[in-house]
């Protein structure tokens, strides 16, 4: 495993926010320094064969918002905003326990209570889908 996706070992989840379909989700070491992953491919967070929340629900309106006015690449009214308010303190609240890069290039980080978060490559074509920044590198994880 490449050494920048071994310092996730052991941190925790601090923050999830997006821009557009771009997400950026935080984590915090065992030292205190600040990891952000940003995906802009499908990923979801998934525990006991459930999906908790997942990047395709910012396509969507939630319900309690009014549709004719929806505009997906304005964070606040999605299916996944909302979502991430929900479970966020769950999610949060664990610790990361293992992490696979599978020949694909997909990415499953594993939580010590069972949480994963998935990430899938979705194209054939050769882009980056993935890259993690902390505050004074920028690791390409995947082109």
């Amino acid at each position: 495993m490449e050494n920048y996706l071994k310092n996730l070992l052991g941190s925790q989840i601090t923050g999830i926010s997006r821009v557009c379909d771009l997400a950026s989700i935080e984590f915090t070491t065992r030292d205190g320094e600040k990891i952000n992953l940003h995906v802009q491919t499908f990923f979801r967070f998934v525990s006991d064969d459930r999906i908790l929340l997942s990047s395709e629900d910012m396509y969507r309106c939630d319900a309690s918002f009014d549709v004719s006015t929806f505009e997906w690449d304005v964070p606040g009214k999605s299916l996944y905003d909302v979502t991430v308010h929900k479970v966020f303190d769950w999610i949060g609240s664990t610790i990361v326990s293992d992490i696979k890069k599978m020949k694909t290039n997909d990415l499953i980080i594993s939580f010590q209570n069972g949480l994963q978060l998935q990430i899938f490559i979705n194209s054939v074509f050769s882009e980056e889908k993935y890259r993690a920044f902390d505050d004074t590198h920028s690791y390409e994880i995947y082109s």
